[in-house]
């Protein structure tokens, strides 16, 4: 496959920037995670499979079209890219999906607890409505189906035994809601290791700062 269209440099830059932020935070490991975001209608940019976050290039990342076929690129996308598909087709207005495996994350990933409580502004905000998913294999047809069946009723999932997945009309935003997840995660570990309870926002305060998160987003 030819290489990248020039016109493509700044998306193609932005997303090896957070790819390699990604990394750095620890919430990718080894080949794990990617992550695409769309442009120019609809196509689509997205990191390549077997390949450490931390090391991409430029001319690493692939330009498919909505199907998942390469248009250009010299590697192939990640399996998972079908999935990713699956939100862009249910959601018109989201524009970058970001997959990863963070470690607190994944630590309530792997049990059966919630940890996504109402604890303060910023998780109200941005976790809106936290959807759980079930194990099912990374890659499959069954798990796009699933993912693309509840996109519209949230941004935020977490996958059993398997990862997170945020989603948001750009890349910047899809960032910043793993990092929210995230530490909502430790959070809730550090309550939990010290033998303590959280305290949830009230109903009237949830109120106010649903009337915040519309001036802000």
């Amino acid at each position: 496959m030819e290489s990248l269209p020039d016109h493509l440099s700044v998306e193609v830059e932005d997303l090896c920037q957070f790819a390699r932020h990604l990394y750095n935070k620890g919430y990718t490991e080894a080949n794990g995670g990617n992550l695409s975001v769309r442009v120019r209608g609809n196509h689509l940019l997205t990191t390549p499979t077997m390949m450490s976050k931390g090391d991409l290039q430029p001319d690493d990342i692939v330009y498919c079209d909505m199907d998942g076929n390469v248009l250009y690129g010299k590697k192939r996308p990640s399996s998972e890219l079908k999935t990713h598909i699956a939100i862009y087709k249910s959601r018109e207005d989201i524009n970058a999906v970001v997959h990863t495996h963070p470690p607190y994350c994944c630590s309530y990933a792997y049990t059966s607890d919630n940890p996504f409580l109402c604890l303060s502004a910023e998780t109200e905000i941005w976790l809106d409505n936290v959807q759980i998913v079930d194990f099912i294999m990374p890659g499959s047809d069954e798990l796009s189906n699933v993912i693309g069946s509840i996109a519209c009723s949230t941004t935020n999932i977490m996958l059993r035994n398997h990862g997170i997945i945020t989603y948001a009309p750009s890349l910047k935003e899809a960032v910043w809601k793993t990092d929210i997840m995230e530490r909502q995660c430790m959070i809730m570990h550090l309550i939990e290791s010290r033998g303590k309870s959280p305290v949830l926002i009230g109903n009237e305060n949830k109120a106010k700062i649903a009337i915040l998160k519309q001036k802000l987003t």
